[in-house]
C-alpha cells in the first residue's frame, strides 16, 4: 500500500487550524458551546451548583432545598425566598494520550490528513476549549505539568507535534498522577495482548475516559483493485494479495469486529468510544468529543 508523504505542517499551521476549528466555524455545535460555558466561571469552574466557595447565582427556593441555604437578605427583596448557590469546583485534570507509532502517519490520498495530524488538530482544539474555562490538562508521556494557560497550550502543542513522548508504559510507571479523566487517540491497530496491557495501564488513572478510534477511509473499505502489496509503516512486514476484491468483504467484516471489540473494552471500563474516519469534518468529531468529555467530568 503506497504511503503518500507531503511536507510537514509547521507548529503555527497546526495551531492555526485548531483555533479556526474552535473559533472560525459559523456554528460550533451546542455540545462544544455547552462545554465551554460550563468551564468559564472561575478557577476550574464548570458553572454548576456545588460545594465551592465562589458565588454562582440566586435562585428561588424549591421543595427539598435546605433552609440553611436561604439568603434572607436577598429574599427580603423578592416576592419568594431565594437560596444562594456556589459554583462547583473541579480538581480533575484531563489527560491526553496520542499514539505516536509509525502507522499513525498513514494516509491513502494526498487530500487527506494523516491519522496523527487529524488527531493532533482535534486534541489541540479541545485543549483550547478547556483552557478557555481554565481547566487543567496534560499530555501523557510529555513530562508536561498539569496546568492551563497560554504557556501550557504552547508546550502542549509542541509536545503533540514533536512526537518526542514516552510510551504509556514507561510514562505511567514513572509518575504519580492524580486521578482524572482520559482521552486516548489511536488507530488501535495493535495486537490484542498489547491493547489489553495498554488499557490496564490507563484504567487506574481515569475515573472516566474516551477512546478516540481513528482510521483512514482505505483502512475501513479496502477500496483497492487487482494485485496489491501491503506493507506496514515500519517496513518490516509485507503481504501481497493477488486479487484484493476477493478478500474485501471478509476484511470489512474483520474491521467492524475490531470496532466492536474496542467499544466493548470502553464499556467494560465505564468509558466512551468514538470512531473518526479522517475524511469526516473535524468539527463534527470535536463537538462529539466535547460532549463526551463534558458528560464524563
Amino acid at each position: 500500500m503506497a504511503v503518500p508523504r507531503g511536507p510537514l505542517d509547521t507548529l503555527f499551521q497546526k495551531r492555526a487550524a485548531a483555533e479556526a476549528l474552535t473559533e472560525g466555524l459559523p456554528a460550533l455545535t451546542l455540545a462544544a458551546d455547552r462545554l465551554a460555558r460550563q468551564m468559564m466561571g472561575g478557577p476550574h469552574g464548570r458553572r454548576r451548583s456545588g460545594s465551592g466557595r465562589d458565588f454562582w447565582q440566586f435562585r428561588p427556593y424549591e421543595s427539598g432545598d435546605e433552609t440553611q441555604q436561604i439568603d434572607w437578605r436577598q429574599s427580603a427583596k423578592r416576592p419568594t425566598p431565594h437560596i444562594r448557590q456556589t459554583e462547583q469546583e473541579a480538581s480533575d485534570a484531563l489527560y491526553f494520550w496520542l499514539d505516536q507509532r509509525a502507522g499513525m502517519s498513514y494516509r491513502s490520498h494526498p487530500s487527506l490528513s494523516t491519522k496523527k495530524d487529524y488527531a493532533t488538530v482535534l486534541l489541540l482544539a479541545l485543549a483550547i476549549l478547556l483552557d478557555q474555562g481554565e481547566e487543567d490538562f496534560t499530555l501523557i508521556g510529555s513530562h508536561l505539568k498539569i496546568a492551563h494557560g497560554q504557556l501550557q497550550l504552547n508546550r502542549f502543542a509542541d509536545a503533540l507535534t514533536s512526537g518526542a513522548t514516552e510510551s504509556p508504559f514507561s510514562a505511567l510507571s514513572n509518575r504519580d498522577f492524580p486521578r482524572g479523566h482520559v482521552l486516548i487517540a489511536s488507530d488501535f491497530l495493535m495486537d490484542e495482548e498489547f491493547l489489553e496491557q495498554l488499557m490496564e495501564r490507563f484504567a487506574p488513572l481515569g475515573r472516566r475516559g474516551v477512546l478516540l478510534h481513528l482510521a483512514d477511509p482505505a483502512e475501513i473499505d479496502l477500496p483497492f483493485e487487482g494485485r496489491a502489496q501491503f506493507s506496514d509503516m515500519s517496513g518490516h512486514l509485507s503481504v501481497t494479495i493477488g486479487r484484493v476484491a476477493s478478500v474485501r468483504e471478509q476484511y470489512q467484516a474483520r474491521f467492524q469486529e475490531h470496532r466492536a471489540k474496542l467499544r466493548a473494552i470502553a464499556e467494560r471500563l465505564g468509558w466512551s468510544y468514538l470512531f473518526a474516519a479522517t475524511n469526516t469534518p473535524q468539527s463534527q468529531i470535536l463537538s462529539k468529543l466535547s460532549q463526551l468529555i463534558g458528560e464524563s467530568r
